[in-house]
């Protein structure tokens, strides 16, 4: 991977270009940024530079053995942490105290081949305290030939004192044209669909593409539009049971649910506070995000997404499936037809 193959972020490829080639490289950085937005292929290009035999310009070469690993995957001083890659299992993703335990017994040893040895940590806002205070202790006292890059969604989730010793790197997403263009010129996507799973990604190409392969997503995105219509429309609760089961069925794609809900509830609180239906990410519906914007005042528009909010993170927190969806459109029922509740407020 080379700087040259990422589109976009010119400013962050830039940097560490210059870095590479003055070799003035610090023992440790944050890549903050949307899912999808190039963290881990910004970190890979700046990891093979800093192990390529023959750099020009701060770029990697492409060619020579050390390259050629990297491409592969195989270089032996570039690690990407994960619990599974000290033979931690755990049920989820969220990196483990034993596994930043593990890398620091092996960041100790000397690189095998290069120069230096680059530690890429995916998902670091997701350690819990003890994890990062333990990653505390490597960045206080790194190896002067190791590198660390962190990839974090949200910087805010971390320790002031591990935000303190790194060299944080602002990844911003493309704008909506910009993203398009790159489906259309690297991927070879119909620019009416390029066109609609950018705005979709909000600027993330990596999300674009996943958005352009799924081919169930438009089918799913219809579906849950639709079911918030009537839920919206319909006083009586059969609409709201029938919204609940279809969510229950759902659950091994919680998190592309999740995304899609909330796609068609920002655009539902833009259009209730006066943007365009064309502006819309989900612009293909524009009818039906009329109706439903014509079901609902521009408050219950901002109170759909903070339940949405409010029961993703019970979700995040392992917090039964069924039950925290069957509230969530309780409670986006309860704010359109409750009398009550209306009243109340």
């Amino acid at each position: 991977m080379k700087f040259s193959d990422i589109y976009g972020l010119e400013n962050v490829k830039e940097r560490l270009r210059r870095a590479a080639e003055s070799g003035r490289v610090s023992h440790a950085y944050l890549f903050e940024g949307i899912r999808g937005v190039g963290k881990m292929t910004a970190a890979q290009a700046f990891a093979s530079a800093l192990v390529c035999e023959h750099p020009k310009g701060g770029e990697s070469c492409g060619v020579c053995h050390g390259c050629v690993m990297c491409e592969a995957g195989s270089h032996p001083d570039i690690r990407v942490v994960k619990n599974s890659l000290y033979g931690i299992e755990k049920k989820t993703d969220i990196l483990a105290v034993e596994t930043i335990r593990a890398m620091k017994k092996e960041i100790y040893l000397k690189p095998y081949i290069a120069d230096r040895k680059i530690y890429i940590i995916p998902k670091a806002d997701t350690m819990v305290e003890q994890a990062q205070n333990s990653l505390l202790k490597i960045l206080e006292e790194p190896p002067a030939y190791c590198v660390l890059i962190l990839l974090c969604e949200s910087s805010g989730a971390l320790l002031p004192t591990v935000m303190s010793r790194v060299v944080k790197l602002s990844l911003t997403p493309l704008s909506a044209d910009d993203t398009a263009d790159c489906l259309i010129e690297k991927f070879g996507i119909e620019q009416t669909r390029a066109t609609l799973f950018a705005r979709m990604s909000g600027g993330s190409v990596g999300r674009a593409v996943e958005l352009s392969e799924d081919e169930d997503f438009l089918k799913t995105r219809d579906e849950l539009a639709n079911y918030l219509l009537r839920l919206v429309s319909e006083r009586g609760s059969v609409a709201m049971y029938d919204f609940s089961k279809y969510l229950k069925g759902t659950k091994k794609q919680s998190g592309r649910i999740f995304e899609i809900l909330e796609t068609l509830l920002r655009d539902m609180m833009l259009i209730c506070h006066g943007k365009s239906a064309e502006d819309a990410a989900n612009a293909d519906r524009v009818e039906l995000l009329t109706d439903l914007c014509g079901k609902i005042t521009p408050l219950i528009s901002i109170e759909f997404i903070e339940i949405l909010d409010k029961y993703r993170r019970f979700t995040d927190q392992n917090v039964n499936y069924n039950m925290t969806v069957q509230c969530m459109v309780m409670e986006w029922w309860e704010r359109t037809h409750d009398r009550d509740y209306r009243n109340k407020i």
